[in-house]
């Protein structure tokens, strides 16, 4: 009897959302964002960087120079009713460094290290708010992160000031990341402006331009 109550809820649910979709459009965004995250923190900043050298075994440190970059990301939605959206997005962002110098002697040595990272991510979203110009919402994204790393430096494995550790080559990391708050506000009915809170990587805040299909 239970489970015929919740079959009896679920279709009435259903029936409501369904009406929701019925009446609701446009249903497509296509989004751009702009955003920064620690690799971004890390543009035209200097910092300590660890360089083992595999054939004696030896670690030395030295100062570097880092250029990081923002994060561009393209991300596209799909509109279900009022309430949930799916959709995905596809980022970039990459981080130069070089300008080796050995923190004890202050000797440079020649060569730079190239790291980027491609981000392809699927996620849905939570609509709420009336308001018809104001889309605020909240969501989680899913997906994996391309990472290469392209070293000229005469030395395979790297350890950032901070810890991370990391070495010639490219990996696959799956990610999960939480969307606290994102809002987007249409001056008109196409046209979109806002800004998004992530709790991870490619960006912790991006601001959007979007238009409305």
């Amino acid at each position: 009897m239970k489970a015929l109550h919740l079959v009896i809820l679920l279709l009435s649910i259903s029936t409501l959302v369904h009406a929701q979709e019925d009446n609701f459009s446009p249903r497509h965004t296509l989004t751009a964002q702009y955003g920064y995250g620690w690799f971004g923190l890390l543009n035209n900043h200097q910092g300590d960087i660890e360089i083992s050298n595999d054939r004696t075994g030896n670690t030395q440190l030295y100062t570097a120079n880092f250029d990081g970059s923002a994060a561009t990301t393209i991300a596209y939605d799909y509109r279900f009713g009022r309430i949930f959206s799916l959709g995905g997005a596809v980022g970039f962002q990459s981080i130069d460094i070089n300008g080796f110098r050995d923190s004890e002697t202050n000797e440079s040595i020649s060569g730079a290290i190239d790291i980027n990272r491609i981000f392809l991510s699927g996620r849905t979203l939570f609509h709420y708010g009336k308001n018809p110009k104001w889309d605020l919402y909240s969501g989680v994204r899913v997906g994996a992160t391309l990472w290469n790393v392209d070293s000229s430096v005469d030395q395979d494995d790297f350890t950032l000031g901070t810890g991370v550790s990391f070495g010639s080559g490219t990996a696959v990391i799956p990610h999960l990341v939480p969307i606290p708050f994102g809002f987007k506000y249409y001056p008109d009915d196409r046209i979109m402006l806002g800004a998004e809170l992530a709790v991870g990587s490619p960006h912790v805040i991006a601001f959007q331009v979007g238009v409305r299909l």
